[in-house]
């Protein structure tokens, strides 16, 4: 699936498991989830939300591969210390989605924060280089 952001195509995103991801799932037997999000552009940046609820800081790795922005994410809803699960509606969570970003971002800008189970990455574009008129002078 591609994500269009008017004009132009410019973040694509890559649904689907890891053959890694596929198999720590089976063997847990957790529930893999495509997180919601959105994509956001403005003149100087693009700004994803991915939303993760039940996942913590400690449980979330975001990186940046290639031209791939990778989030992967893992709810658990452990028993409090002492006790042990009798019951829960809860399902353990494996979240993973992949984002292509374009050669305008500068990677090493990108800033990530987690609030209320909602990832906010923010993907600065490179600074662009201002046009210049070139005069051309008669010889």
């Amino acid at each position: 699936m591609t994500v269009a952001v008017k004009e132009k195509k410019e973040i694509n995103v890559k649904k689907g498991r890891s053959s890694e991801a596929a198999s720590m799932t089976a063997a847990r037997k957790r529930r893999m989830v495509l997180p919601e999000y959105q994509v956001f552009r403005k003149e100087n940046a693009f700004e994803i939300r991915a939303y993760l609820p039940g996942v913590g800081v400690g449980n979330l790795d975001v990186n940046a591969e290639d031209e791939w922005l990778k989030i992967r994410g893992v709810a658990d809803d452990p028993a409090p210390e002492g006790f042990n699960k009798v019951y829960s509606e809860f399902t353990d969570t494996d979240y993973e989605i992949g984002f292509r970003i374009p050669p305008t971002v500068n990677r090493e800008g990108v800033k990530a924060a987690l609030a209320n189970g909602v990832l906010t990455i923010t993907l600065p574009k490179q600074e662009e280089h201002a046009r210049r008129t070139i005069e051309v002078n008669a010889v």
